[in-house]
């Protein structure tokens, strides 16, 4: 299996699920995690400011479970998918766009292999921009990456993350989103 099959093979593909539950890398997601991430995408493409009133309008509609690593998946593709559809964007979600692109195509230039992925790339710096504690339920975490979850796959995909890669960058924020 080549990356970029890696990468996307715990996204579901093409829209909403057909059934009720869309199931992968043994994690089950209901049509109510659906509907919860499209939520918060919508939400976050709306955004006209970052920061505290945006931190509570997201966490008024989570789960009482919180930022969970399913939910955290399904988002990162809700933001994949909602910008190739070139959906349109409050101010909030442009500045972080432009940030996340400019990093994306700095990132795809020093990494080509990922030149494919760049949506990706750019839709994580999104949510690391304006949920940055989405980061930890990707699995970057206070003491490192979490077993099982899409950074620990990251790690043992690519083992010498350097310091200063996008991977680092990614930890670095768990370690400190931790701490808080």
């Amino acid at each position: 299996m080549d990356v970029l099959s890696a990468i996307f093979s715990c996204f579901p593909s093409g829209g909403r699920p057909s059934d009720i539950t869309v199931v992968c890398n043994q994690m089950a997601f209901t049509e109510k995690d659906a509907q919860l991430a499209d939520d918060i995408v919508d939400i976050l493409f709306e955004a006209e400011k970052p920061g505290q009133a945006l931190q509570h309008q997201l966490k008024g509609v989570v789960h009482p479970e919180g930022w969970y690593k399913g939910l955290a998946k399904r988002i990162l593709h809700g933001v994949e998918n909602a910008l190739n559809r070139g959906k349109p964007m409050g101010h909030a979600m442009k500045k972080a766009f432009d940030r996340a692109s400019a990093a994306a195509n700095e990132f795809v230039q020093e990494h080509p292999v990922f030149a494919a992925a760049i949506v990706t790339v750019a839709a994580i710096g999104i949510l690391v921009l304006l949920v940055p504690w989405v980061v930890e339920a990707l699995g970057f975490a206070e003491l490192g990456p979490v077993e099982g979850s899409f950074a620990a796959w990251w790690q043992s995909t690519f083992p010498d993350a350097e310091a200063g890669s996008f991977f680092s960058y990614l930890q670095k924020l768990g370690m400190r989103w931790g701490e808080t």
